[in-house]
């Protein structure tokens, strides 16, 4: 079938009374579309009919698509939409005989070939007929904003012919937390991922019932947390896809997100308790919640420091000592607060300043126990692009560098490549004159692919500097926690990886900081500002 000829009736006259032509006329062109064509039945033409659409199918408005004659040759069909004119057919004779009539009841001009219509692209050769919605898609997309969205494979599935859904063996339904809100759809993608971890784990633990000879079991640390999953993923009662484990993480992350009071939340899970005829699995306090969750292994450290930033209260197998001390070794400030009634031992002692240390190690290690990250750790290994395109920093001059100057480093490429962010900012609103300023270390893992490393489930917070002024150069007294970590994973630490289903001694590496100038100066030591400023190094 050809698509030959595209009329449009730009002008046209809506009745005799009207001596100057209407562009686009609205409600009025239905009614002229059936008067103006209603002549073609008295031509030499068969008379108008309507094409008719599949049971499934509804036409919106009126219809446009018009059979004007079938002869033993072939047919020809007429389209109208709006203001255009389109005719089609197999009918050589009948196109060009009804090409030339719309001329003679009103206004025409002729467009030519069909080349766009109705958002879809017309490509025409003596091969045949191309045709593409691009342009309609990309419009579609530029109206919605999503131009600058990531893009995600939609696999094809056809069902409507007796074919059979693939089956997807998570053990959870994927709709159970659907929220039309932004901020808990995060949280939502995230519990996804720890039932995807929980499903992995039980994976793991059926496959090694059996000794399997190319695969190795995980180490008992890797061991202990997959049996740790399996124990709390029983279902809060029958016919449940929550299990114990998500259902304290949501307590845990509704306190996080939105502050919730302890004692709010335990009016919470009160009323969870008595609204739920079977109480077994369901966490009976916040504090037991808390309790579950800790024993993941993904656990914060709170760490006594000087008031004047001088020195942390901390020991480390790297001769580090002080952890007994009470006061600080090099301005003999005190550690404690010192209350009037320091003679009742009875109460806890509380430090005058302390950080938040999360230790990088573990949260590491769980990229390797779960199979969605697991088999994206090496993606920047697999798919290296050519020298003028940089699409990751593995195309970069840096990455390369290291990995000639690391060489067995580099030779695994499980092992970690990580940058570290750090800036300064306000955590609340000031109350007073006197401004507030903590600084928190963030890490990214950059062996994942663009669209996941520099995402929110990435960004491991591993250091919260307290205020209330910028620690200055003194910022790496403390980065001390995290650096020995550093030291400890550039030796290496013993890891389950559950994509090859095997244990690998996994090492990592700083490759570089992300920040403005003046954080620049004080995690490089180098003079930023000023008349000497260093900015290379």
């Amino acid at each position: 079938m050809d698509v030959i000829i595209t009329l449009k009736a730009g002008f046209v006259r809506l009745c005799k009374t009207q001596p100057h032509p209407t562009q686009n006329p609205a409600p009025h062109y239905i009614h002229l579309c059936y008067h103006r064509l209603s002549p073609l039945h008295y031509t030499c033409l068969s008379p108008l009919s309507y094409v008719s659409l599949p049971p499934e199918k509804s036409v919106v408005g009126f219809r446009w698509l018009y059979l004007v004659k079938v002869v033993p040759g072939g047919f020809t069909h007429l389209i109208v939409y709006i203001d255009v004119i389109g005719i089609t057919g197999s009918d050589q004779q009948g196109r060009l005989q009804l090409k030339q009539h719309p001329s003679n009841e009103f206004q025409t001009k002729d467009l030519g070939k069909l080349s766009y219509f109705l958002g879809i692209e017309i490509a025409q050769s003596k091969d045949g007929v191309v045709i593409s919605q691009g342009k309609y898609a990309m419009n579609i997309l530029e109206e919605t904003c999503l131009l600058n969205a990531k893009p995600i494979d939609t696999p094809m599935v056809w069902t409507n012919h007796g074919e059979q859904m693939p089956p997807i063996n998570t053990g959870f339904d994927v709709n159970t937390h659907a929220s039309c809100s932004g901020t808990h759809t995060e949280n939502v993608e995230q519990f996804d991922m720890m039932d995807d971890m929980i499903s992995d784990a039980l994976g793991v633990n059926m496959s090694y019932d059996e000794p399997v000879e190319e695969e190795l079991p995980p180490n008992k640390k890797a061991q202990d947390f997959y049996n740790l999953l399996e124990k709390i993923n029983e279902p809060l009662f029958e016919g449940s896809n929550d299990s114990k484990l998500p259902m304290c993480a949501r307590l845990l992350a509704a306190k996080s997100n939105w502050n919730v009071p302890d004692k709010c939340l335990e009016h919470f899970v009160k009323m969870l308790l008595d609204a739920t005829p079977i109480k077994d699995n369901l966490p009976k306090s916040y504090h037991e919640a808390k309790r579950l969750v800790s024993k993941l292994g993904l656990e914060s450290k709170r760490i006594d420091c000087c008031s004047n930033g001088c020195m942390l209260f901390y020991n480390n197998e790297f001769g580090t000592n002080d952890g007994a001390l009470e006061e600080c070794k090099f301005c003999n400030e005190p550690r404690y607060v010192v209350r009037n009634d320091d003679v009742r031992r009875n109460h806890k002692r509380i430090p005058v300043k302390s950080m938040f240390y999360l230790p990088i190690l573990p949260r590491l290690q769980r990229l390797y126990a779960s199979m969605q990250t697991a088999s994206q750790m090496t993606w920047h290994y697999s798919n290296k692009s050519n020298p003028p395109v940089m699409r990751h920093p593995c195309d970069g001059e840096a990455w390369k560098h290291f990995d000639r100057v690391h060489h067995d480093f580099a030779s695994d490429p499980r092992n970690v490549r990580l940058g570290l962010c750090s800036d300064g900012f306000t955590p609340y609103i000031q109350a007073s004159a006197t401004p507030y300023s903590c600084w928190p270390i963030i890490f990214t893992p950059y062996n994942l692919p663009p669209e996941m490393c520099m995402s929110k489930p990435y960004m491991f917070l591993t250091c919260l500097i307290p205020g209330p002024s910028s620690p200055l150069d003194g910022i790496d007294v403390y980065l001390q926690p995290l650096i020995d970590d550093l030291k400890r994973l550039w030796i290496g630490q013993l890891t389950y990886d559950i994509a090859k289903r095997e244990n690998f001694n996994m090492r990592a590496a700083l490759m570089w900081t992300i920040n403005d100038f003046p954080a620049y100066g004080m995690l490089s030591g180098w003079g930023t500002h000023g008349r000497l400023a260093c900015l290379s190094g």
